[in-house]
């Protein structure tokens, strides 16, 4: 349910169903996934007003079993969302990740990309003062001892491993002879106030071609991966990249041509 919003269960919407998180009775989200209405935190419903700044619909749970709070983001949906979707210019994020900043990249040829669109989006989730970055710092501090999860479907998940991306740092275990660089823990970075030092994690489901393979490397380090995506049988989303959606013009543009002649 969280992929998608209550549309996909309630056909008539009452008025309160608007898109407004703040006209949005948790109670309700809390009936429809069977949690306990205490634990929803948070339900921020995505706005269609065409002039406000872009964000997704995304709700908070807690969970007090296993000490995480959780943020599941909706995938595609409304317009807003596939605008989203087909921004497909990649952007350099090797300077917001944790071990490159402050250094000079210059001297380094080693660049990691993402899905433009879907970094923008994600980058204002979380960026300090937002919604989701100011709940996650109230339930953080109250629960010293718990977690992050994000997780999300198609764009949902794209989103999602951006911003624990945009929100992690990776731990190298110094003891030992010979430490294993890729049996590390993913922790917040404790960036602009973030509490620090929390597991994170992202798990998605068709997350779509977004990020560059060396960055897709990075985020499997560790003995609990800062990313993890599960797809189902051949779904073509989680395969269809930037090279195919070029080669798909292409081919359209070779058929286009040859109707004309």
């Amino acid at each position: 349910m969280s992929a998608y919003g209550l549309q996909v269960l309630i056909v008539d919407l009452p008025p309160v169903f608007t898109p407004s998180g703040r006209q949005f009775p948790r109670q309700t989200f809390a009936h429809l996934s069977r949690l306990d209405a205490d634990d929803v935190l948070h339900a921020d419903i995505q706005t269609l007003d065409e002039e406000a700044t872009y964000s997704p619909t995304f709700y908070i749970v807690r969970d007090m079993r296993h000490k995480v709070v959780c943020v599941a983001v909706r995938g595609t949906q409304s317009f807003a969302d596939i605008v989203v979707d087909l921004d497909l210019r990649t952007e350099d994020i090797t300077s917001t990740l944790s071990e490159w900043r402050g250094v000079d990249l210059e001297s380094h040829s080693e660049r990691f990309t993402y899905h433009a669109g879907i970094w923008r989006a994600a980058r204002e989730l979380v960026k300090p003062g937002s919604t989701l970055f100011c709940k996650l710092c109230d339930v953080l501090n109250e629960h010293q001892d718990f977690g992050v999860v994000f997780v999300g479907h198609s764009l949902g998940g794209a989103i999602a491993s951006a911003a624990v991306i945009l929100l992690s740092e990776y731990h190298i275990d110094e003891q030992g002879l010979e430490p294993d660089p890729t049996k590390g823990v993913w922790r917040t970075s404790g960036l602009n106030g973030f509490p620090e030092g929390r597991r994170i994690r992202a798990i998605t489901f068709a997350h779509p071609s977004t990020v560059s393979s060396n960055l897709s490397t990075r985020t499997s380090f560790g003995e609990v991966p800062l990313v993890t995506t599960v797809i189902l049988g051949s779904d073509i989303i989680p395969r269809f990249g930037h090279g195919q959606v070029r080669e798909l013009r292409r081919v359209l543009g070779a058929l286009t041509r040859q109707q004309g002649d």
